[in-house]
């Protein structure tokens, strides 16, 4: 009888401890073709961010129609910094020119300026309760 008293007490106390996480939902607008897929990055730290290596989540959404798409995330309190990009040719990658100007649409959190590599602190948001942000996707070819 007292380990079944322990074990109900360890579970209590235990349930209070769970990582709290938030709903983001994510709208993602000016999707101009209706093809490919739209990839979402979310990085949880400059280092992440700035190598476009190992981000916190990554999902492929297949697109099939213009406008605009909206996606829930959940995310544990915390900054975030999200990209996005269009894949058209479904190559997993963001494609460049020989200029290095991307050629598929893309955009960040905060809507930075198109024209710059925008760094972490610039696109970083705040997850400390349920939220809702939009990322414009940009097309400079």
């Amino acid at each position: 009888m007292k380990k079944i008293r322990i074990l109900i007490l360890f579970l209590i106390l235990t349930t209070g401890l769970q990582a709290q996480t938030y709903k983001l939902n994510l709208e993602i607008s000016d999707i101009s073709k209706g093809s490919g897929t739209i990839v979402i990055a979310v990085f949880n730290n400059q280092q992440s961010f700035k190598n476009e290596k190992n981000p916190y989540l990554k999902q492929f959404i297949p697109i099939k129609q213009i406008g605009k798409l909206v996606i829930e995330l959940l995310l544990p309190p915390g900054n975030y910094a999200i990209a996005v990009f269009q894949d058209l040719n479904k190559n997993s990658r963001l494609d460049f020119n020989f200029l290095g100007i991307p050629t598929e649409p893309y955009g960040f959190s905060n809507n930075p300026s198109p024209l710059s590599i925008p760094e972490f602190r610039v696109v970083k948001i705040q997850i400390k309760g349920d939220q809702k942000i939009l990322i414009r996707l940009n097309t400079l070819l």
